[in-house]
């Protein structure tokens, strides 16, 4: 017994020193969704009672939407695509709606969120100057998509069981205009929507930040009281150069953190701390309070080269994590993995510090190998763990021994990756789907959305072109139709 007792004490000790535990997920299902021919969802969102909603952008005349949907048919050929939503069953094995979003010409649903009673919010851009808007919108025709090569934004969601659109509104101006995340508030009473703008005439309402255009491109932030229509708040966010707007989320305190990409040097509204040597183009994050009550800080964080920042999220803790990919040899970087390679990365943010006006850097990592790594999504809501995903090119992408796939395919692969929320630690790692094509583009394969819940399931979404997607029996749809091909995965992941 002493033998073994020391035996078991040894091969703890060598486990744990390996920096990698036993945290191999169970597959609840693993499915395909799509069409013939090219195409990718964009975000996911999940509900309550475990139901996947995805959105994204779809070429395929044969894409699949179910009956009694709010839209079924679509004009699109194989030069455009129109915006999709799908709602998938708690077990991966049916659609329990599927709809088409969008106008005669070029959509894509750029972003989800869905509330209490199952109501599914979309957002994302249109040039198609027949979207289809209702009474209360905002905007009913279309201030920018009746021009040649200018687009607008718009946000719409539908009722719980997918047959009608609830509220449909364009979001823009004169010239382009795109919306490119959303999030509820606390009480779902108000849909923020984010993105970014090239028009002198974006509506701004309430009492916004910056009431002008500076510059070519600025991103916008914009808050829609969900009962009524109405736009409660709106302004520019942005400087001199190029900005946008790439996440929005909402702490538990109730305000508001947007991040995205800026190539200005000064902004007219907000003063950005800088953290890093910064470059051209840097990430940022900035913390607002839709009351008012406090003023809102932000952060410029980068290297010498170009960042671009894609998603953030907030913890229960209210600290915050930031990924995206960088091209800089010297990237801010803070805690026990200073030495790591790969040109995506990963920042937590002390909450409570940065509420006050402070930054403050938990601590910071490069993640990948010596390819072209992003990360495209972060979710904080398991507690002790992020989850991240995105795509990789590394042959070295560091995954873990009970990864689905270890080895890169060709080109690049999708990713997902579990890290301990105290450190940044790679407690599980693993190429999700694998291109073979060998002129493959980035957009053939990447995981493009991640959702962890507090129980530990975790959901992920994308597109690939590979036939190595871990597929479960009960699949929807257990093999891909042709080109790229959305896909849906839900694991369930043990505690750390």
């Amino acid at each position: 017994m002493r033998v073994g007792r020391i035996l078991g004490i040894l091969l703890t000790l060598l486990f744990v020193s390996n920096g990698h535990r036993d945290a191999a997920p169970q597959l609840i299902y693993g499915t395909y969704l799509g069409g013939r021919d090219k195409e990718c969802t964009t975000a996911i969102a999940v509900s309550g009672s475990g139901n996947a909603y995805v959105v994204g952008r779809t070429p395929s005349p044969d894409f699949p939407v179910t009956p009694g949907a709010a839209s079924i048919t679509t004009r699109v050929n194989n030069n455009d695509w129109v915006g999709f939503v799908s709602k998938i069953s708690e077990r991966g094995d049916r659609l329990v709606y599927s709809s088409f979003v969008g106008g005669d010409f070029r959509s894509s649903a750029n972003a989800v969120a869905v509330d209490s009673s199952g109501r599914a919010f979309v957002a994302g851009s249109t040039c198609s100057s027949s979207f289809p808007t209702t009474p209360s919108a905002l905007l009913r025709k279309a201030p920018g998509s009746s021009k040649i090569d200018a687009c607008d934004g718009f946000l719409a969601w539908l009722n719980a069981e997918g047959s009608r659109l609830e509220y449909a509104t364009y979001l823009g101006g004169s010239s382009e205009d795109a919306a490119t995340a959303l999030a509820l508030s606390r009480d779902g009473s108000v849909i923020y929507v984010a993105g970014y703008t090239l028009s002198p005439g974006f509506p701004v309402a309430g009492n916004p930040l910056q009431e002008k255009l500076s510059g070519t491109q600025n991103g916008f932030l914009s808050g829609i009281d969900v009962r009524s229509g109405r736009l409660l708040y709106s302004t520019y966010l942005g400087g001199t150069g190029v900005d946008m707007v790439t996440g929005i989320t909402v702490a538990p305190d109730g305000a508001l953190y947007v991040s995205g990409v800026t190539h200005s040097r000064k902004w007219p509204s907000i003063h950005l701390l800088s953290l890093g040597t910064l470059g051209a183009t840097d990430g940022f994050v900035i913390r607002i309070d839709p009351t008012g009550r406090t003023n809102p800080f932000g952060i410029r964080i980068g290297g010498s080269e170009d960042e671009a920042l894609t998603s953030l999220a907030v913890d229960s803790s209210g600290d915050v994590y930031a990924v995206g990919s960088t091209a800089s040899l010297i990237f801010p970087l803070k805690g026990q993995y200073l030495s790591q390679t790969g040109s995506a990365f990963v920042v937590k943010f002390n909450g409570a510090k940065f509420a006050r006006g402070q930054a403050e850097i938990i601590w910071s990592r490069r993640f990948g190998g010596h390819g072209d790594d992003a990360l495209l999504s972060v979710s904080a809501g398991m507690p002790g763990s992020i989850f991240v995903s995105g795509r990789s090119g590394s042959k070295d992408f560091p995954t873990t021994t009970n990864a689905f796939h270890r080895s890169l395919a060709v080109e690049n692969d999708s990713v997902l990756a579990r890290l301990r929320a105290s450190d940044g630690r790679i407690e599980y790692a693993t190429f999700v789907g694998g291109t073979r094509v060998p002129d493959a583009s980035w957009y053939n394969d990447e995981a493009t959305g991640v959702f962890a819940s507090p129980s530990g399931d975790v959901f992920v979404t994308g597109c690939t072109l590979d036939d190595r997607l871990p597929v479960s029996s009960n699949a929807l749809q257990p093999r891909p139709k042709g080109n790229s091909e959305p896909f849906v995965l839900r694991m369930k992941f043990p505690p750390i």
